[in-house]
């Protein structure tokens, strides 16, 4: 994990230091990337999918999807990654002409389940997702994105992070 987030932070500073690309647009963003998923004892990561759409320069709306692709076990019990979805309502803050900062905030659901042997129990969780981070835009329609959001469950909490890239259409 240290060394994926050594390569974020690598790609990002690499990119920020690229040719003005007007990160400021409206209109649709398609992105995919990967989300890690930390809870108490456990850490999973999913493949995560964004749809956005900016209505003006300052704020948008974005949907997100991920799948589990990387499980954890704790004591001998497997856990993975369902599903994940969420809705969110995100303001931006441009820093320069390629690079802005974004908070957001809505509504999230993860879903997981545990194994022992034969014996499977599944969990959900779904309340509040929070969190910002950060576009950074290497041309006209291709970013690269970084960020954090925290997920308020009913019984349990879940921090995020994410990388990956989007398209502006």
């Amino acid at each position: 994990m240290k060394f994926a987030m050594i390569a974020a932070g690598a790609t990002l500073s690499a990119a920020a230091l690229a040719a003005p690309a007007q990160a400021q647009h409206t209109g649709f963003t398609a992105g995919a990337g990967y989300t890690h998923f930390d809870g108490d004892d456990v850490a999973v990561g999913g493949l995560t999918g964004r749809l956005g759409y900016r209505f003006f320069p300052y704020f948008g709306v974005e949907g997100e999807a991920a799948i589990g692709v990387n499980d954890d076990a704790i004591g001998g019990v497997d856990v993975e990654l369902d599903h994940a979805f969420g809705v969110y309502g995100v303001g931006y803050l441009p820093v320069s002409e390629n690079v802005e900062l974004f908070g957001r905030a809505g509504w999230a659901e993860v879903e997981a389940r545990a194994s022992l042997g034969a014996f499977t129990v599944g969990a959900d969780e779904d309340g509040l997702g929070f969190g910002g981070g950060a576009v950074i835009a290497v041309s006209e329609r291709l970013a690269f994105r970084g960020e954090y959001t925290r997920l308020e469950g009913d019984d349990d909490a879940l921090d995020t992070f994410s990388f990956g890239a989007q398209v502006s259409f």
